[in-house]
């Protein structure tokens, strides 16, 4: 299973996980069980050289007895990149054509009368901003949540929804409690708070606790 699934692995991921056992191993421990020479670890290690397939394919078998749910993680990231470049790659795209029945009206614009440029100036002197900021009131669906910090793939965004549900567990949580509660890594849990504190989603105060400043919509 590893040497099939060790030819649709890109060089990113490769090093990733390559990088990962080097760790957990060290250089010349996993050189001498995957059989290649320390310089070619040290190389993974530092990112200057990529395992070919069949050298993968042995990283791989090592990591899965090592860390199997670190292998988990990297091998769904994976997916996750495929999945999405598969849905670009099926995204319909608009073809315009000089035989379509709805075609864009190119004719040279009319100069507004003053009776028009009246009223356009006393509607925007009526109208009143709609946008609301993100304030204490404000309702945000988790889709938003994700756009505004820019957040797209789905491993990813699970993150996020298991920090945000760590609030419903506790109003004023503190770093190591949301860590707890979320189950993520302290880094993975910093890095996401830090996107939702820089849209004003999250606040963190002076005894470094956090609460939502917006009420999180949940889908079904």
């Amino acid at each position: 299973m590893c040497a099939e699934l060790a030819k649709f692995i890109p060089s990113e991921i490769r090093l990733k996980i390559a990088q990962s056992v080097v760790k957990e191993k060290g250089i010349r421990p996993l050189a001498r069980e995957i059989g290649v020479n320390p310089k070619s670890v040290y190389k993974y290690k530092e990112g200057t050289a990529n395992p070919g397939d069949e050298v993968m394919s042995k990283i791989l078998a090592v990591a899965e007895q090592e860390d199997s749910i670190k292998l988990e993680e990297y091998l769904e990231e994976l997916k996750s990149e495929f999945l999405e470049a598969l849905e670009l790659s099926f995204e319909p795209k608009q073809v315009l054509t000089g035989d379509s029945e709805e075609q864009k009206d190119v004719s040279e614009p009319k100069s507004p009368t003053a009776e028009e440029k009246k009223g356009v100036v006393q509607e925007s002197t009526d109208r009143k901003p709609t946008e609301k900021s993100v304030d204490e009131k404000s309702t945000l669906r988790m889709e938003e949540v994700y756009n505004r910090i820019g957040v797209k793939k789905p491993f990813n965004r699970s993150k996020v929804e298991k920090i945000i549900g760590s609030f419903s567990e506790s109003s004023r949580p503190n770093l190591n409690e949301i860590v707890e509660l979320s189950g993520l890594s302290e880094e993975a849990t910093e890095k996401y708070l830090e996107k939702l504190a820089s849209e004003k989603i999250v606040n963190r105060d002076s005894q470094n606790t956090y609460r939502l400043s917006v009420e999180i919509e949940r889908g079904d």
